[in-house]
């Protein structure tokens, strides 16, 4: 079996912060900076609805201090959406495509209730893509 044709739930992230959409900007921040992370999912109860990442707060910080609109309070209004998220049944090959289709950096990972299972980022699909590579070595 090819680092493609294995399931994503095997490379994906299972500890995903996750916050409801009401969620404070602050709030959102604070997770990402005590957890050390780049990302949190946006769910409404389990399902993801939106992603907020570094590149997003960023974008937020343009509009505070650039063009001095008022400030979003909530996670809804920060997020990336809609979500391209991935089956965790899918093989690592179709996370790959569907990550270079969309020019996305994370892929939530959906059950078949579409409730958030994991997370599958470029990080944990290069260290299986070079783990395979010097295996074969």
């Amino acid at each position: 079996m090819t680092v493609r044709d294995m399931p994503v739930e095997q490379v994906m992230t299972t500890n995903v912060v996750r916050v409801s959409p009401t969620r404070s900007i602050n709030d959102v921040v604070e997770l990402m900076y005590a957890y050390r992370i780049s990302c949190v999912a946006v769910c409404r109860k389990k399902v993801p609805i939106g992603i907020i990442s570094e590149r997003d707060l960023v974008r937020y910080l343009r509009l505070l201090v650039c063009q001095k609109r008022a400030p979003r309070q909530h996670a809804h209004e920060v997020m990336s959406a809609p979500v391209i998220s991935v089956r965790r049944d899918e093989t690592i090959g179709a996370a790959l495509d569907r990550r270079r289709e969309h020019r996305i950096r994370r892929l939530p990972v959906v059950n078949e209730k579409g409730e958030l299972v994991g997370m599958v980022t470029q990080s944990d699909l290069l260290r299986e893509i070079s783990r395979d590579a010097s295996s074969e070595c």
